[in-house]
């Protein structure tokens, strides 16, 4: 299941993609039965329920898209946000290959360096970047995101993936001189 934040009256709501439509999954809920107070459904919501759930819930998006409804939305007539909204927790790696350790005049580290983003940080994909003005050396590079669905800690390396609820392209923004 493919899920999207998007932006319906100034507010994120959860969806989910069907081909190239937006379904709301508080709609999707509403119609799977699903015994969950659908106007508080967001994707961490979602991610947190068991697999037949997800399977109602997207089954259900499947049958809306079918007949349209109002809570349809082809892709290109709303504004997505980040799948994830309010994570608890950005961590990213840093100097995480070779050549980008060299590029910045680094050697690649024995062990990995994590870094913190901040929520606020975020945005959908053709939102705006606010840059700052002080900077004059902004640089961006394409990462990879993963999602982690399950609280976890201490985990072994077989059971990891037991932890990863979805992944995704990101974008990162930083500005080099500050």
């Amino acid at each position: 299941m493919r899920l999207v934040t998007y932006e319906s009256n100034g507010k994120l709501r959860s969806g989910i993609m069907i081909g190239g439509e937006v379904v709301d999954a508080s709609a999707a809920a509403k119609v799977a039965a699903l015994n969950i107070d659908s106007e508080r459904i967001s994707n961490r919501t979602i991610i947190q329920w068991t697999p037949e759930q997800q399977s109602q819930l997207e089954d259900s998006a499947r049958r809306l898209a079918d007949s349209n409804p109002p809570d349809v939305f082809p892709l290109e007539s709303i504004r997505l946000g980040p799948p994830i909204p309010n994570p608890d927790k950005i961590i990213c790696l840093g100097l995480n290959y070779h050549s980008h350790a060299q590029e910045a005049g680094f050697e690649s580290p024995k062990i990995p360096i994590l870094f913190a983003k901040y929520r606020n940080a975020l945005t959908g994909p053709t939102s705006p970047i606010m840059l700052p003005s002080l900077s004059k050396e902004i640089d961006y590079e394409a990462e990879l995101a993963v999602i982690i669905g399950k609280q976890c800690k201490n985990i072994s390396a077989e059971n990891a993936l037991d932890h990863v609820a979805g992944y995704m392209a990101f974008n990162d923004i930083s500005a080099r001189d500050l």
